[in-house]
């Protein structure tokens, strides 16, 4: 089912439904480490995750072994590039970032590497596979979890000079969230 392109009807139709009613923004909140819905959220129905929650929830079950960190998910349901995703054919948009440096990574897999990017665009390394991680070595899950959270806090946010995440991104078997700096440009050309 997670491959049949249901969840991308669902949220179609959710957005149908919020742009009759003139509700302009759906949200909602997700694991930022879950790479498939990363490609969902971000390289298919076009989101924006501005905020990060870390330790959201105190549960424990088959996807959240360790702690469960959580990005609010912003979807401009109105906006330009949100009604063309949804008028296409369900295919993510997953950039190939190919061995080429010109997007900073700031992380390489759990390893924390800058917390002073300056760069348009970073790349965010995530697990390939989050759920398998969890199950089968907890201290390297908690180590992702641990760098990400950390990089999440230093760089994303809503206000000038901060980073929103926008897309996806793969190089070989790594995975990679791409987040773009907050300008006016950006708040422009997201808003339209």
């Amino acid at each position: 089912v997670r491959k049949g392109g249901v969840g991308f009807l669902l949220k179609r139709a959710q957005a149908e439904g919020a742009a009759a009613q003139g509700i302009g923004v759906v949200t909602w909140t997700t694991d930022p480490l879950q790479f498939s819905n990363a490609v969902l959220n971000f390289g298919r129905l076009r989101a924006l995750a501005f905020d990060h929650y870390p330790e959201h929830y105190t549960f424990r079950n088959e996807l959240n072994q360790v702690a469960a960190s959580r990005f609010g998910i912003s979807w401009l349901v109105g906006s330009r590039r949100v009604r063309e995703a949804l008028a296409d054919a369900p295919r993510a948009t997953i950039a190939d970032l190919g061995g080429a440096r010109a997007i900073p990574r700031v992380n390489a897999g759990p390893e924390l590497t800058a917390l002073d990017a300056d760069a348009p665009t970073i790349a965010i390394e995530i697990p390939a596979n989050w759920t398998a991680v969890q199950r089968d070595d907890r201290a390297l899950a908690l180590r992702w979890r641990a760098t990400t959270d950390r990089l999440f806090a230093a760089y994303l946010g809503p206000d000038p000079g901060k980073y929103a995440v926008t897309g996806v991104g793969q190089d070989g078997d790594a995975r990679f969230l791409l987040a773009e700096r907050i300008t006016p440009a950006f708040l422009a050309a997201y808003g339209e």
